[in-house]
């Protein structure tokens, strides 16, 4: 993935989990400029004056990806695989083949306990 299009991936693997089988959160495009935000090629053409500063509405806007904060227990690096059943495997190994994901590790995948009906 090349510097500035993980948002569109983030993105498209929402959009290629049909009806949230492989369970993406809902994910969006935004857009968005802040002084905090790495303008490195800007303050480099900066006049080296002191004091001289970007305003916000001197930046260009910048894409990124807003996601549906997922409550979890933790990652699956904290378990065996053991715990995993196949179907669960599968949706998404499937997704990853879609998507041709090869960033896959436990540490992008959480884990959340089923609820139970009471």
């Amino acid at each position: 993935v090349r510097v500035g299009e993980a948002a569109m991936r983030e993105v498209a693997a929402y959009l290629l989990d049909h009806d949230g089988w492989a369970r993406v959160p809902t994910s969006v495009l935004v857009r968005a400029r802040h002084t905090v935000f790495c303008y490195n090629a800007l303050r480099a053409a900066l006049p080296q004056q002191e004091g001289a500063r970007l305003s916000a509405g001197q930046l260009p806007l910048k894409l990124g990806s807003l996601q549906e904060f997922v409550s979890h227990e933790c990652d699956t690096s904290e378990m065996g695989p053991g715990r995993f059943s196949v179907r669960d495997v599968h949706r998404i190994g499937i997704l990853d083949l879609r998507l041709f994901n090869t960033d896959r590790h436990a540490g992008n995948m959480l884990v959340r306990t089923p609820r139970t009906a009471a």
